[in-house]
């Protein structure tokens, strides 16, 4: 993998004009880059930039989901340049600075777009707009047609200095993509006067016909796949959305909780009434940031739940057990959790058979399925198995047998790193997958090497026993 991303960017407006043949004025040149246009062509003019990424290849693509599947990704992005930073994590806790949602898939609709000269370029594709600008002249335009299948976003609003602060990796970084989305997109080069009168936006319009015209210079995803049921082939990043990495620190507590409006401070029913119902909201959005692997944010969360209702605090004390936990705190979160066990045996258990070595064993079993570790990949072992095992199923339905490899050998190398059976039985599972998908792919010495580590750990088989197994259980073609 790459250790970062480097997105060609417009240095300046003489170098678009260059890509068409000099200038017969220099002058004029230097003017233009003093006007307002010239100057904002790649100045973002709001609070958070989206970007289309059609310079990435499929390598590309896939280091960006690699990162954003276990933590929020960062980003440096000065004018037109965007550099992702894949250092800028925490290797014993995945999710510390937040992380992303479940995708929200749509019905999604084809859209379009015409660029027809350098401003347009810059100001539309911005990160494309130094290699791109030689395809356009009086006679070429260019057009991208996409489609948006779902989007992402991440589980907190913003970051800020301050959480980052102690981490060097993060030094250089400037924003944080705070979402994107996800689809199938064409780049085309036209006929200028074609597009001109033939444009589409959002599926309607003339330019289809004209596609017999056009010359494909990117894409990414399939088209077909977009308005299928399974449309995971319609699910590659194609536009990101920054924010700016705030200064400071985050606000205060007493800063973020809900402020009671007129209404409710003359009416205590009323009150009480909207005090339940923002306890209930957060501590819902803190679940799902524990399911997504926010651990910190989940505890900011319930946080603010606690001071809204201290009465409730116990009922929520396993979910923040569990998120003290993924957010790193294994100790602080085995505590609360024996908190938790003894008072639901208290409450629902008045004998007392439940003894402390009863309450022992599950604070255990339940900090072996949470706590995060190095070894996991700053998950813990169990929830980074199934992690690794559900990308695994996303690749093979994609039929990337190189990607089932390479997530193969991570799910591998969980599985060395694992002494909890439950575990090893998820991740042996996984490893069963990736053969399958490594043989569909014609990856036959890979596909070897996979199942033979689910041999091993799920049949107890080693040497010629696993190769007849292989052979009764596997086709494989080169």
């Amino acid at each position: 993998m790459r250790s970062h991303l480097l997105l060609p960017a417009l240095l300046s407006s003489m170098l678009g004009l260059l890509a068409c043949g000099a200038p017969a004025n220099p002058a004029k040149s230097n003017l233009m880059d003093q006007t307002t246009a010239g100057k904002n062509r790649c100045v973002v003019q709001d609070d958070q930039a989206k970007l289309f990424v059609v310079e990435w290849d499929a390598t590309d693509a896939a280091t960006f989901e690699s990162l954003a599947n276990r933590d929020v990704v960062f980003a440096r992005y000065e004018g037109c340049e965007l550099r992702l930073i894949d250092g800028c994590q925490d290797g014993s806790v995945a999710g510390r600075y937040g992380t992303y949602r479940e995708p929200v898939l749509t019905s999604g609709a084809e859209e379009s777009f015409v660029i027809s000269n350098q401003d347009e370029l810059g100001a539309k594709l911005p990160l494309g707009a130094l290699t791109l600008g030689g395809e356009i002249s009086a006679k070429q335009a260019l057009e991208l047609k996409y489609f948006v299948a779902g989007s992402v976003t991440a589980t907190r609003d913003e970051v800020y200095q301050s959480e980052i602060a102690d981490n060097p990796r993060c030094a250089s970084a400037t924003h944080v993509v705070w979402g994107y989305t996800l689809g199938s997109y064409r780049l085309l080069a036209r006929d200028a006067t074609h597009v001109q009168a033939g444009a589409s936006f959002k599926g309607i319009g003339a330019s289809g016909k004209h596609d017999e015209q056009s010359q494909a210079l990117r894409q990414a995803g399939d088209f077909e796949a977009c308005t299928k049921v399974d449309n995971h082939a319609c699910q590659v990043p194609i536009r990101l959305t920054l924010r700016p990495i705030r200064d400071g620190q985050p606000p205060a507590l007493a800063d973020t909780l809900p402020t009671p409006s007129v209404a409710t401070a003359d009416n205590p029913a009323l009150g009480a009434a909207q005090q339940m119902m923002n306890t209930v909201q957060l501590q819902q959005s803190a679940s799902q940031k524990m399911m997504a692997h926010d651990g910190a944010g989940c505890l900011a969360d319930l946080d603010k739940a606690d001071a809204i209702d201290v009465q409730g605090r116990l009922g929520r004390l396993q979910l923040r057990a569990r998120c003290a936990m993924r957010a790193g705190r294994c100790d602080e979160g085995k505590k609360l959790f024996r908190e938790s066990r003894r008072a639901f045996y208290r409450d629902n258990n008045p004998t007392g058979l439940a003894s402390d070595a009863t309450i022992d064993m599950e604070v255990e079993q339940m900090a072996q399925q949470e706590c995060s570790t190095a070894s996991g990949g700053g998950k813990s072992v169990m929830n980074n198995a199934l992690g690794l095992t559900q990308q695994i199923m996303q690749a093979g339905m994609q039929n990337d047998a190189g990607r089932c490899i390479e997530l193969g050998r991570e799910l591998k190398k969980a599985l060395n790193a694992s002494k909890d059976p439950m575990s090893n039985q998820m991740a042996s599972a996984g490893l069963q997958q990736a053969a399958r998908c490594a043989a569909a792919g014609g990856r036959c010495a890979e596909t070897k090497e996979l199942y033979a580590a689910f041999a091993k750990a799920f049949l107890n088989l080693d040497g010629p026993d696993v190769d007849s197994a292989f052979e009764q259980n596997i086709q494989c073609k080169p």
